[in-house]
C-alpha cells in the first residue's frame, strides 16, 4: 500500500494494507482460530440469532444485531489474534475485547505504533505498538484506565468479577492483591496486555474485505435486512426502517468518544502531541453524512451516497436496485432445532403462507398488493422470487 497508492492510503509499519496498529508483517491474507491463545466465541451465528434479529421492530435495534450477533462472531472466529498472551486475570471468553480496548488507547493517543519497520529491525518483537512514557505525562496506569479512558468499566467485564469499586478508598481494586501490589497489576494490564494488540487476522480488522469470507458474511446480513423490509412491505410484521442505531454501552467498540488528530501529521513520532477527545458521534455515522462509497449504477453519475440514500437504494422495492437474492430460505435451520411450526418466522422455508399469519400487523403496501396480484400469489415471502421475476425487480 505504501508504494502503490497515495500517501493517504492507510498502511501498517510494514507497508501493508492494514490498520497502523496491526503490526502483522505477513504479506498475505491471514487467519487464526484463537484470540490471544483462547477460544473467545463459542460458535458461529445460529438461526436463533437471525430469528432474534429479524424480530427487531426498527432499524436502530436491528442495526445493533446486524453488527453484532448475526455477523460479528464470523469476523472474530476467522480473523483471530496471535503473537500476544492473555493476562492471567482475563476471562478468556472475552479475550477479543482486548483488541477493542487497544484500539481505543490508540485513538485516544496513549498507544503509539511505529510508522515504518523493515531495515534495521532485527525481530518482529522490535516492531510493535506501545504506550510510551512521553505520552503518559506522568499519569499512572490506573489513571489512564479509569480517568483517561474509562476503560476500567470494560475491564471489569473480562476479569471475571476480579475488579470491584471500593467506596472507602474511592478506587477500583483488583481482588486478591494487597494495596501495595495494586499498582503493579494495573501496570501489567495496561503496559503488558493492552498497549500492544499483537498480530490480528485481516477478517477481524478494517482490512476484512481482503478476505473472501467477508463477502459471504455481509451478503448474509444484507439478505436478512432485505427479508425484514419485505416482511413489512407485505404486511407481515411492522418495521420502522428510519436511520439510526442503538448504542451498546457494554461494548468497548461503542465509546461515544471522537478524537481530533488534526494538530499533527506524524502521530507515531510526535509523542508530545495528544488529540482532543470529546463526546460525539463519529463522522459518516449520521443519517445524512456522505460516505466515500458510490458509483453503484450508471445513472448515478458516480456520486457518493449518504447513509439515508444507501438505505433508500438497497430497499427491495427500489426499481434501480440491480440485484436481489434467489431465496430467503436458510435450509440448514431445521438441523439447528429451528421449529418448522414457528409462527413468527420460518427460516428454513424462507417465509410462510398467508394462513400462517392470521394476526397481520398492517395492510400490505399498494406496490406489494399490485405485484402479488400480477402473479396470483398468496401472501408469503416464498413467492418473492417469482414476484420479482414478473416485475423485473
Amino acid at each position: 500500500a505504501r508504494g502503490a497508492g497515495p500517501t493517504s492510503v492507510p498502511h501498517n509499519a510494514w507497508g501493508l494494507l492494514r490498520s497502523p496498529w496491526n503490526t502483522n508483517p505477513t504479506p498475505f491474507v491471514t487467519r487464526y482460530e484463537y484470540q490471544d491463545g483462547a477460544t473467545a466465541w463459542g460458535s458461529l451465528p445460529t438461526c436463533n440469532d437471525f430469528l432474534t434479529c429479524y424480530k427487531a421492530a426498527n432499524f436502530s435495534d436491528m442495526n445493533n444485531c446486524l453488527n453484532g450477533a448475526t455477523h460479528g462472531p464470523v469476523h472474530i472466529l476467522i480473523g483471530g489474534i496471535w503473537h500476544k498472551q492473555l493476562h492471567p486475570l482475563i476471562d478468556e471468553r472475552f479475550g477479543y475485547f482486548l483488541l477493542l480496548m487497544s484500539k481505543n488507547l490508540w485513538r485516544q493517543g496513549y498507544m503509539r505504533c511505529p510508522a515504518s519497520c523493515g531495515e534495521g529491525v532485527a525481530t518482529v518483537e522490535d516492531c510493535a505498538c506501545s504506550c510510551p512514557t512521553e505520552v503518559m505525562n506522568n499519569a499512572s496506569a490506573y489513571d489512564v484506565l479509569v480517568e483517561g479512558t474509562g476503560m476500567v468499566a470494560w475491564l471489569a467485564q473480562i476479569v471475571n468479577g476480579a475488579i470491584t469499586f471500593d467506596e472507602a478508598s474511592n478506587k477500583y481494586l483488583i481482588d486478591g492483591y494487597t494495596s501495595e501490589e495494586q499498582d503493579g497489576v494495573w501496570d501489567d494490564l495496561l503496559f503488558g496486555t493492552l498497549c500492544n494488540p499483537g498480530h490480528v487476522g485481516d477478517m477481524l480488522t478494517s482490512a476484512s474485505p481482503g478476505d473472501p469470507s467477508f463477502w459471504i458474511n455481509h451478503g448474509t446480513v444484507d439478505r436478512l435486512l432485505m427479508y425484514r423490509r419485505l416482511a413489512s412491505e407485505l404486511g407481515l410484521r411492522d418495521f420502522d426502517d428510519s436511520w439510526g442505531y442503538t448504542h451498546q454501552l457494554a461494548s468497548p467498540s461503542d465509546t461515544g468518544i471522537v478524537c481530533d488528530w488534526s494538530g499533527t501529521d506524524s502521530p507515531a513520532d510526535d509523542l508530545a502531541f495528544m488529540p482532543t477527545c470529546t463526546k460525539a458521534t463519529c463522522p459518516e455515522h449520521g443519517e445524512f453524512d456522505t460516505l466515500p462509497f458510490g458509483d453503484f449504477i450508471d445513472s448515478d453519475g458516480g456520486k457518493f451516497y449518504t447513509n439515508a440514500e444507501i438505505m433508500a437504494f438497497v430497499h427491495p422495492q427500489n426499481d434501480d436496485l440491480p440485484y436481489t437474492y434467489d431465496t430467503f430460505a436458510l435450509e440448514h435451520c431445521s438441523g439447528q432445532g429451528q421449529s418448522a411450526n414457528d409462527d413468527d418466522f420460518n427460516l428454513a422455508r424462507g417465509g410462510t403462507d398467508d394462513e400462517r399469519y392470521p394476526e397481520r400487523t398492517s395492510a400490505p403496501s399498494d406496490a406489494a398488493m399490485d405485484a402479488a396480484a400480477e402473479v396470483g400469489a398468496p401472501w408469503g415471502l416464498r413467492t418473492v422470487a417469482s414476484l420479482w421475476a414478473k416485475r423485473g425487480w
